[in-house]
């Protein structure tokens, strides 16, 4: 049960990563919108696609963290179940780094803000922490892929040795 669990925190990752990347598009449309000084209902279309598709990823910021708090407790439930010790079989410094920056992550999505689309520069201000702590995001969001594959070796049955 906890490889198809595993499996699904995995495709979850994938996902919020691609959200993550088309956000990242999104903000940067908006800005190329806002810089151009394009017609208003053309920035004002991509203001707002760049506003629903943020709302999507810090919502999906927090569905990604659910799956992720299942899966840690079945993989420490696994681990105690196989006779493994869980602070050993669990630690690795991808996670200690991952949850250190999980902070500012989480300190932007619930302080993040969306300015008005009439005010450009302010837009722009808004957009490009946005981009940042996308990519940032992206970049955790990789630790955490891998300490997945790292528990994962660590919780695979051993193949039982070939008899004579």
């Amino acid at each position: 049960m906890w490889q198809h669990l595993t499996a699904v925190f995995l495709a979850a990752g994938a996902v919020h990563s691609i959200l993550q990347v088309v956000n990242i598009w999104a903000l940067h449309r908006a800005d190329a919108a806002a810089d151009t000084s394009a017609p208003e209902p053309q920035a004002a279309d991509a203001f707002r696609l760049a506003t629903d598709i943020g709302s999507a990823a810090r919502d999906g910021l927090w569905a990604y963290l659910l799956v992720f708090l299942l899966w840690f407790l079945m993989i420490s439930a696994t681990a105690t179940r196989l006779g493994l010790d869980r602070r050993t079989t669990l630690r690795h410094w991808t996670l200690l780094v991952w949850r250190v920056a999980l902070v500012p992550t989480l300190v932007f999505a619930i302080l993040s803000g969306r300015p008005s689309p009439t005010d450009w520069e302010t837009v722009r201000a808004v957009n490009q922490n946005a981009v940042a702590f996308s990519a940032f995001h992206l970049l955790t969001t990789a630790l955490l892929m891998t300490y997945v594959a790292v528990v994962w070796r660590r919780l695979r049955p051993t193949p039982l040795p070939a008899l004579p």
